[in-house]
């Protein structure tokens, strides 16, 4: 009587001790993946793809101020769960070119997808829908791509439950058709990494991660951009860091170049426009600029990455071009200035970020 005793009492303190290894086990990988993200960028950086789990709702229930063939694409749309890295073949394999359609033009504006980037008319532009991400009830997540003939983005797109746009931001990027420049993300519930690699070890190269907080109720707003910057460009990093309050709202840092009279900022603007910041080259950004000019738009020449940002202030035209694809000998970027379509100004630079 009393050996059974001992030896039942023995299987229980067994199970006991080994369901509380497990769930050490359990905290401690919750912990790791934690610390990953606060403490350590590069380890996300390297960690491959989590599998397309796809949260389990036998029963979804969309609003019915939903427009019903919006309502019959989501369904038909894999829903992936977070933690996940998002990156550009990740996409293709959530859905193959064979399971998705391009959007139609009015599809697109169901999407306000005018409201992401800008579509190419001449209709060498195409977006599709690759998947949902779960990161709320309060609001629907969407992951759309588009592509032209040279490169492609995938955007996470927030919506009201009512399929009213909130705002976006750019994900992954893909250079094709040149291979020189690679965008990926990590996403969880509240937070969106983005990291980006450009150039080659000949031509400039860098690598810079852009950390993204997402609220509960979708607003997306940047936190901090973590740079790797050249030494030779910089020797004085300390005067990019910090902002004047002037110029502290902004959706995404673009760009950061250097003439040889001039410090210049682009930021992209939460409607989706761009803003121009230039100080004086011994001034800090942390400093109110000499001149702030918003409005502006961008455009891509060509399909090797090449780009450039219109501002109009009366009749001056200011114009930040940057050229990843270029000869050895040329400029990284360059100013220009214009007065009433004449070129008044033209500086070389070089790029900081």
């Amino acid at each position: 009587m009393d050996l059974r005793f001992f030896l039942i009492l023995g299987g229980v303190l067994t199970f006991l001790v080994g369901c509380n290894n497990n769930t050490q086990k359990n905290e401690d990988k919750t912990e790791v993946v934690h610390n990953t993200v606060a403490d350590s960028v590069n380890v996300v950086a390297d960690k491959k793809e989590l599998p397309a789990v796809v949260k389990e709702k036998d029963e979804e229930i969309f609003s019915s101020k939903i427009n019903p063939i919006v309502v019959r694409l989501l369904r038909n749309t894999p829903l992936v769960k977070v933690p996940v890295r998002f990156s550009p073949d990740y996409s293709y394999r959530l859905r193959k070119d064979d399971d998705v359609k391009p959007l139609s033009t009015k599809m697109l504006e169901f999407l306000d997808f005018d409201r992401v980037c800008d579509i190419d008319n001449s209709g060498s532009s195409q977006v599709t829908l690759r998947a949902r991400l779960y990161l709320s009830d309060n609001f629907i997540t969407l992951i759309l791509q588009r592509e032209d003939g040279g490169s492609g983005e995938n955007y996470l797109v927030n919506y009201t439950n009512d399929m009213m746009f909130i705002n976006s931001v750019e994900i992954t990027y893909d250079d094709f058709a040149e291979g020189f420049s690679y965008e990926y993300s990590w996403i969880n519930k509240n937070t969106v990494v983005v990291y980006l690699s450009s150039g080659t070890e000949e031509c400039n190269s860098s690598k810079d991660t852009t950390f993204f907080k997402v609220d509960g109720y979708g607003k997306i707003d940047t936190l901090f951009v973590k740079e790797r910057i050249s030494e030779e460009i910089l020797e004085d990093a300390s005067k990019y860091k910090g902002l004047h309050e002037s110029i502290k709202t902004f959706k995404r840092l673009e760009n950061i170049i250097t003439t040889k009279s001039f410090i210049i900022r682009i930021d992209q603007l939460n409607d989706g426009t761009y803003r121009y910041a230039s100080w004086s080259l011994n001034q800090k950004m942390s400093e109110k600029p000499s001149l702030i000019l918003t409005n502006g738009n961008y455009n891509r020449d060509g399909t090797g990455g090449n780009h450039y940002y219109d501002f109009h202030n009366g009749v001056h035209l200011y114009r930040c071009y940057l050229s990843p694809l270029r000869s050895s000998a040329a400029s990284p970027a360059y100013l220009q200035v214009f007065k009433n379509d004449k070129e008044i100004l033209y500086h070389a630079a070089d790029v900081v970020k």
